[in-house]
């Protein structure tokens, strides 16, 4: 663009577009307003003039005439009989639109509110008419607003409309307000102003540009008359609040729509002075509390308003999407132009005295038009039997009687089942069945609790395995009885793990590291919380290396430093979302592990009680979103979730230290034995004081591209994982054959209030 062509454009800009929101009126008969328009066309030579009155008056006498079928020379017969005049210049009133310089020839008021409203009879009777032109209705908020007053005027309901909006227009309010867009920059209110006038230049509309606040809001609802009623769209949940209670005080009955499933609240607070604001939803909170909050501030409390349940499913993943895909809450044209109706309709019959109720009402199309069509799930569950007590004694029935000796006090072998069974497990899910015969204690899998898409090839049950082994162990040792330890005593049969000998020689000796570590068993727990806290001293470092390495071929490695561990939160926080995003990692997780109530919990005694999870309320809500199967499907279609990314980070830098326990190869016998290993450095890290978590997604699916090719992986999924995988290499250099255990973070923080529920040990021992 040349300077002086940018020049003559802003020359072109000659006034505020925000000032010009009223026409101006001439009626030529009156001779001051012929000199006034002379003297206008005189200094404009830019108007536009739409002259089109023979045609309004054509359909007043047609109005006027209703059972005649008129010729076109009845028509102009009767033209000139009303109006008595040659030159219709100097009939009915010229109105100039000053922001458009467009000067149109219209019928005055009475005649035009005749035939405007012509085609409302008798869906809105005469009578009903003329009591709507008595009406004064406030609109606070012009986006979902502007559709909503726009169609009050359309349809008459008002003879004044007071709107109210501080706000402009951007580009991206397009998608649901109609205007066009050189009002980019002009404010909402000043655009819906102009729109009025130029559908019924003959309603009085009062503008409030400065929005509503403290200091307006009762001249709003009173001043020069009080409202018939307050339609409130507004974005300011503070305002929300005010609006409704000043609104109670005055006697206005109060509409809103909410641009999700046709959802309208109403508030008769002209029939019921003492009907709760926003129907007691938020309780007694106060309004100031509400100011000035973020969108994501804005959210937990937009929920109590609206119910999580019954949003939408597409607003449900948009909630999720805030601040991450999308920058704030979506709205439709098609939902605000459904409300407009909806909410105009309500209106009109609260006006009209034809509708007495409160309460929340939902005009939802998509459920009363819908196609019912069945999808097939994303993922189909695998439902596994349970070891039966027959198949155990199947599977040992060519064991021999143990000759060393037997537990002859049951209560002591009960005892070690039940240490046994307080070992920690992924997702708490239990994996063990022990069986007592032949003087020998059996430790089964019990794939039926387990199998899961993080436990590929069952290498988080033999961790989890292991750990109960060492319990028992651990549990022997205290009480002075030597175990030996026998892993896979049956070739080609993985069902059973462990034969368990007492009296013979224990395999993995008890060492100074393990002494007392049984008095912890029962204080073991998962701690997800999260404190700031300073890197773990070396002594405390040294301790749990010893504790586990005291089993052959375990080792650890350590970070204390922010990057490597804001690093390692990085990459958990990666897998952790492809975890999730894969159909069978998330029924795993929402579906099996979770237990979302105390009944839950209490009846399965297995997974995770998010009870013990300790998060906040907003991450809460977002798992109890995630679960949703719907959701989730849309989430997949637009790759969202990115907030996942980076969801363990603060855990890992508010760490005094993350590790790595790894074993010499990735077989059956290397996790077992590095179950113990962790198992003694948990039990150690508990005794010295120091929370722990374990942190170990990378390490169920990492193995899927090291080990399995990308088994049951996207392309995009292994690509991620790829990457991941080479910082994680980065950070934990080593042989690719190692066997990787276990993630875990040590802190210093608070205990946990609540812990997981066991198995009974009827549901887990069995003696013959």
């Amino acid at each position: 663009m040349s300077s002086n062509l940018g020049n003559k454009i802003i020359k072109r800009v000659s006034f505020n577009p925000n000032s010009l929101r009223k026409p101006a009126f001439y009626r030529l008969s009156l001779g001051e307003d012929a000199l006034r328009l002379d003297a206008l066309l005189d200094e404009n030579s830019r108007i536009e003039v739409f002259d089109k009155i023979d045609a309004q008056l054509t359909e007043l006498v047609r109005i006027k005439n209703p059972g005649k079928n008129l010729s076109p020379e009845d028509v102009e017969q009767l033209i000139k009989q009303h109006t008595q005049l040659d030159d219709l210049a100097y009939y009915g009133v010229w109105v100039f639109y000053p922001w458009s310089n467009k000067l149109v020839h219209i019928l005055d008021e009475e005649e035009f509110i005749a035939v405007r409203t012509n085609r409302n009879q008798h869906k809105i009777t005469r009578k009903e008419a003329e009591i709507l032109r008595s009406k004064k209705i406030g609109v606070i908020g012009l986006s979902v607003g502007q559709a909503i007053a726009l169609t009050l005027v359309m349809e008459r309901c008002c003879g004044e409309i007071r709107i109210a909006d501080f706000d402009t227009f951007d580009l991206s309010n397009y998608n649901r307000i109609r205007t066009g867009i050189h009002n980019i920059g002009v404010s909402k209110l000043t655009t819906a102003a102009r729109e009025i006038a130029e559908i019924d230049p003959f309603i009085k509309v009062v503008c409030y540009e400065e929005g509503i606040t403290e200091d307006n809001i009762d001249d709003f609802l009173i001043k020069d008359g009080k409202l018939d009623l307050m339609a409130e769209e507004c974005d300011s949940l503070d305002i929300k609040i005010l609006s409704r209670i000043k609104a109670r005080e005055y006697h206005i009955p109060v509409i809103m729509d909410t641009n999700d499933r046709g959802m309208i609240d109403i508030e008769r607070f002209d029939l019921n002075p003492e009907y709760p604001v926003l129907h007691g939803l938020l309780g007694d909170m106060p309004y100031q509390q509400l100011k000035g909050l973020t969108t994501e501030q804005k959210i937990p409390v937009m929920l109590r308003l609206i119910g999580l349940q019954t949003l939408s499913t597409r607003s449900k993943v948009s909630l999720l999407e805030v601040g991450q895909s999308i920058s704030t809450w979506p709205q439709l044209a098609s939902s605000v132009m459904v409300g407009a109706g909806v909410v105009t309709e309500t209106a009109r019959r609260i006006l009209l005295n034809q509708l007495t109720v409160s309460g929340r009402y939902y005009v939802d199309s998509e459920t009363i038009i819908k196609q019912d069509i069945t999808e097939a799930p994303a993922y189909v569950p695998v439902k596994l039997n349970e070891l039966s007590l027959d198949e155990m004694r199947g599977i040992i029935k060519d064991a021999q009687q143990g000759e060393n000796g037997a537990i002859k006090d049951k209560d002591v072998l009960k005892a070690l089942v039940s240490d046994a069974g307080a070992a920690p497990s992924s997702g708490n899910d239990q994996p063990w069945k022990w069986l007592y015969s032949k003087n020998k204690l059996f430790l089964f899998h019990e794939e039926a609790r387990s199998y899961s898409f993080g436990d590929y090839r069952n290498m988080a049950s033999y961790t989890s395995l292991g750990a109960a082994i060492e319990n028992v162990a651990l549990s022997a040792h205290k009480q002075n009885i030597d175990i030996s330890v026998k892993l896979f005593p049956v070739e080609n049969n993985k069902k059973l793990v462990a034969e368990i000998l007492f009296n013979g020689i224990e395999q993995t000796k008890s060492t100074g590291a393990t002494d007392n570590l049984a008095d912890y068993i029962y204080t073991r727990t998962t701690n997800r919380k999260i404190v700031n806290n300073e890197p773990a001293p070396d002594d405390v470092l040294q301790q749990l290396q010893q504790a586990t390495e005291s089993v052959e071929g375990a080792k650890v490695f350590f970070k204390t430093d922010k990057a490597p561990l804001q690093a390692i939160g990085r990459i958990i926080s990666v897998v952790d979302r492809i975890r999730l995003m894969h159909p069978h990692g998330h029924y795993d997780f929402f579906h099996r592990e979770m237990r979302w109530t105390e009944a839950q919990a209490k009846a399965t005694r297995t997974g995770m009680d998010i009870n013990t999870l300790e998060i906040p309320q907003q991450a809460l809500m977002a798992l109890r979103l995630f679960s949703d199967d719907n959701i989730m499907k849309v989430v997949r279609d637009i790759d969202g979730a990115q907030a996942f990314k980076g969801f363990s980070i603060p855990a890992a830098v508010n760490s005094a230290a993350m590790g790595l326990v790894t074993m010499p190869a990735y077989t059956p016998v290397d996790f077992i034995n590095g179950g113990r290993a962790v198992q003694r450095q948990w039990l150690k890290a508990t005794q010295l004081g120091y929370a722990y978590q374990p942190l170990i997604a990378p390490l169920y699916l990492f193995p899927r591209i090291v080990h399995g090719g990308g088994e049951d992986l996207t392309g995009q999924m292994i690509a991620e994982l790829t990457q991941a995988r080479d910082s994680f290499m980065q950070l934990f250099p080593g042989d690719e054959k190692r066997g990787e255990v276990f993630l875990f973070r040590i802190f210093k923080g608070d205990d946990v209030v609540n812990r997981a529920l066991r198995l009974s040990l009827d549901d887990i021992l069995f003696i013959d």
